[in-house]
Formats: structure tokens, C-alpha cells, sequence
């Protein structure tokens, strides 16, 4: 695991806005910016995505009945999160099929 500062502005982010799984959500006291810590190292990546059972087919990802729960599970995440947004601003880094974006 790697402790470091906001990855946009290298500042720190002292306030704890999201808890799970052992890591912690910060929110950066200069840009605003919601950052994992503690980071895990690519050993520990692969550990948490390199087995099948963190996997699903493409099929199943894309699949209709899926898609619609993604969907419904993407605004439920954005009701718990919207009382950190300002200004309807915010910036997500990830890769998938945009569910959340959407």
C-alpha cells in the first residue's frame, strides 16, 4: 500500500468522506479532488483483479437485464455522492461502459 497527496495538485487531503474495504476516500483540501487511500501497489492490483471471480464475460457485462441494473446501481451511487459535488461539478477517472457517466 502507498500513502500519498492528491494526484491532481499534490496537496493533502485530510477529510475523510467515503469508507470500504479497508481504503478511505479523501477529499483534498485545495482542488476538491476524492482520492483512495491508502493506493495499492500493482502486486496488490493484480491480486484484487486477476482472479475469475472479480471477472464477468463481456456478454454478461453488456447484457440488457445487466445493463439496466448498472444503471440503477450508478444513480444510486451518485444519491449517496451528491452532497460532496459543488457547483454540479465532477470529475470521474475509470474504465467500463460508462454506466455511471451515462
Amino acid at each position: 500500500m502507498e500513502y500519498t497527496n492528491c494526484i491532481f495538485c499534490s496537496n493533502h487531503g485530510n477529510k475523510i468522506v467515503i469508507e470500504g474495504n479497508g481504503y478511505s476516500g479523501r477529499k483534498c483540501n485545495k482542488c476538491r479532488l476524492i482520492y483512495i487511500l491508502p493506493r495499492p501497489n500493482l502486486v496488490e492490483i493484480k491480486n484484487l483483479y486477476g482472479h475469475d471471480k472479480a471477472h464477468i464475460s463481456i456478454d454478461t457485462y453488456l447484457n440488457l437485464k445487466y445493463r439496466i441494473y448498472k444503471k440503477l446501481y450508478a444513480k444510486r451511487t451518485l444519491r449517496i455522492i451528491k452532497r460532496y459535488i459543488k457547483n454540479n461539478l465532477m470529475f470521474e477517472v475509470r474504465c467500463g461502459a460508462n454506466f455511471f457517466l451515462t
